[in-house]
């Protein structure tokens, strides 16, 4: 692989990584809010958020991964 090609896959990895946290505290934020209020229905849009942040670090843990066998 070739080394610009690297460095672009780890810095897509970090910004993956970076954008994936926020969500995920505040999905978890939101749901719990939610359901301390018995406002189930909205909790789900807590839920969303929380599992799409939840795949972004997903995905940067599978970068990382690919960058670190080439």
């Amino acid at each position: 692989m070739k080394q610009e090609n690297k460095a672009a896959l780890e810095n897509l990895s970090k910004t993956c990584y970076n954008g994936g946290l926020l969500p995920i505290f505040l999905g978890i934020l939101v749901t719990f809010i939610d359901v301390v209020r018995s406002d189930l229905p909205h909790a789900l849009t807590g839920m969303f958020i929380f599992v799409t942040g939840y795949s972004f670090v997903k995905i940067s843990k599978k970068l990382k991964t690919i960058v670190e066998s080439e």
